[in-house]
């Protein structure tokens, strides 16, 4: 009778500690919900606040202007804001100019894939002159940043960079204009130097 005693307030012990365990699981496990929850909201909330500053500001350019725009956000004197105009007018030329042999090649690059035989020699030629135009364009680009830095007091010239940072994080989460997705099964390609 002693052994079945001992037994039966082993179980009910086990029973006990059982409940406990089950218990303190649950009360886990709602505390990691809860957390998860409160993440996922105040992730949200600050997605929304910097659409909407991005769309505030992208409201604000659309009205005053790109010029007005940057003379107001980089506290521009006259001079510097008649030198911002005086590159950017020359960034657009050189930019345009490049955008024009870029589209020029795209064309050949088209034209010369739909041949009925290619010529690889000539896709790799008409690639390797896109890639250089490419090259050159940020080139381009990254001189024009450096002689609108260069315009700008340090003080600017932070804010400038804060500028460039939002600008190319605005661009990096925007899909892009042309760019599709295909849904179709992979066609089978000839590769280089297949015939």
């Amino acid at each position: 009778m002693t052994i079945l005693l001992k037994k039966s307030k082993f179980k009910t012990m086990n029973n006990t500690a059982k409940k406990r365990l089950l218990i303190i699981v649950i009360i886990v496990l709602i505390i990691i919900n809860v957390s998860a929850l409160v993440t996922i909201y105040y992730n949200s909330k600050i997605k929304v606040k910097k659409i909407n500053e991005t769309n505030l500001q992208k409201e604000e350019i659309r009205k005053m202007g790109m010029y007005h725009f940057l003379k107001d956000e980089l506290n521009l004197s006259e001079n510097q804001f008649e030198e911002f105009k005086s590159a950017n007018q020359k960034y657009i030329r050189n930019t345009q100019n490049i955008s024009t042999e870029l589209s020029n090649y795209r064309h050949l690059l088209i034209r010369e894939i739909a041949n009925k035989n290619p010529n690889m020699e000539n896709l790799d030629s008409i690639s390797r002159q896109i890639g250089n135009l490419h090259y050159e364009l940020k080139l381009v680009t990254s001189d024009h940043f450096l002689d609108l830095k260069e315009i700008c007091n340090e003080d600017q010239q932070e804010a400038l960079q804060h500028l460039f940072i939002r600008m190319i994080s605005v661009q990096d989460k925007e899909p892009r204009r042309n760019e599709h997705r295909r849904q179709h099964k992979e066609r089978p390609h000839r590769r280089r130097g297949e015939n």
